[in-house]
């Protein structure tokens, strides 16, 4: 269970100057803003969004110095890290565009345009990437032009299914995830059509080969990727919130595709959370078409506060993979595709034994 002080710092990063549904007064916003130190690891992504909140708030000679000197260095740091994410990714779509291959930017690359400001940034850790399945191999051929593919030291079955990671030749710059899927291909019933059809060239760009996710693929993507990593209570609330209210995507068309997809256990998670602990204005009526039978509810709840559900130094353990196994059943709304996920893996782990 986390420290409800936790939930109250992901609630003061959105953009929102409200405070009132969760603090009685300005004081209990100091007093729980004094607490970032201890939540600077957990919650770093953020802490940019939280200075400029207490900017807003008038709130920065009030904070402890220690504090003050925190929130000032990792917003500056966070300034000059995305400044180099923007030159780099500059580049990286120079490269696609001689080669006629479109891109969809995506998660927080995305919303560096999309959602937050340069000067009080939502800090990313890499560049991500989507392209079509046909320029799988040529995307990759690009990227190894400038930038090294990840050694992998621990090698897993499915690495390089749908995902690839190039590291930079140098220090500077970030790492790079290149994606054919949105997340496992099998798993949920993605349509690779409707997610180009949908997409919208992103402004900062003015070019048809750099695109964005609709506002209905965005909401359901973090829905997924809250779902790769067995959290939905972290900054992807806040990213959540800023898309619907920013972005403006339809509730409705998304619940639509997320049916379509197998992806409503996903969302009615995500959404619910952002409505609890985010305050996010979303008809509860909305919420409970997406809300799954009570079994289910309960063993998807067990599966999110277990620690076993996620990997500890990147290793799985045995409780791990049982819990990813039952995870897939639970999230996916389907009983074939984790049967054909796990049929494939099966068949695919033998063949790299044999090979070797």
């Amino acid at each position: 269970m986390k420290d409800n002080r936790y939930y109250k710092l992901l609630y003061l990063a959105k953009s929102s100057p409200d405070y009132k549904n969760k603090f009685n007064n300005l004081d209990e916003v100091v007093d729980v803003l004094n607490d970032i130190v201890e939540f600077k690891n957990i919650h770093k992504r953020i802490i940019p969004l939280l200075k400029n909140k207490v900017t807003k708030l008038g709130l920065f000679s009030r904070l402890k110095p220690n504090v003050q000197k925190a929130l000032v260095t990792e917003n500056n740091n966070a300034v000059v890290s995305e400044m180099i994410k923007r030159e780099q990714l500059n580049r990286i779509v120079q490269l696609f565009n001689k080669k006629g291959v479109p891109i969809i930017l995506l998660k927080g690359i995305a919303f560096g345009y999309s959602l937050y400001s340069t000067s009080s940034p939502r800090i990313s850790n890499d560049i991500d990437i989507l392209v079509k399945a046909k320029d799988w191999e040529i995307a990759k051929e690009i990227l190894c032009s400038i930038m090294h593919p990840l050694k992998i030291t621990n090698n897993q079955v499915f690495d390089d299914l749908y995902e690839s990671t190039f590291v930079p030749k140098t220090q500077a710059g970030a790492v790079v995830d290149l994606h054919k899927s949105l997340i496992h291909p099998i798993l949920f019933k993605i349509k690779e059509k409707d997610i180009w059809a949908d997409s919208y060239v992103a402004n900062e760009f003015n070019n048809e080969n750099v695109r964005m996710l609709s506002p209905e693929h965005n909401l359901i993507h973090q829905a997924l990727h809250a779902y790769k990593d067995m959290d939905f209570c972290k900054y992807n609330l806040v990213d959540t919130y800023e898309i619907i209210n920013i972005l403006n995507p339809s509730i409705e068309k998304s619940i639509s595709i997320a049916n379509k997809w197998g992806a409503k256990v996903p969302l009615f998670f995500l959404l619910n959370n952002c409505r609890l602990i985010m305050d996010l204005d979303i008809d509860p009526n909305s919420i409970k078409t997406l809300s799954p039978p009570l079994l289910i509810k309960g063993i998807a709840n067990k599966l999110l506060v277990s620690e076993s559900s996620r990997l500890v130094n990147k290793k799985k353990s045995m409780h791990y993979r049982f819990n990813q196994l039952i995870s897939q059943f639970i999230f996916t709304s389907s009983v074939i595709r984790p049967i054909n996920f796990q049929w494939l893996y099966l068949k695919t782990a033998i063949k790299q034994i044999r090979n070797k």
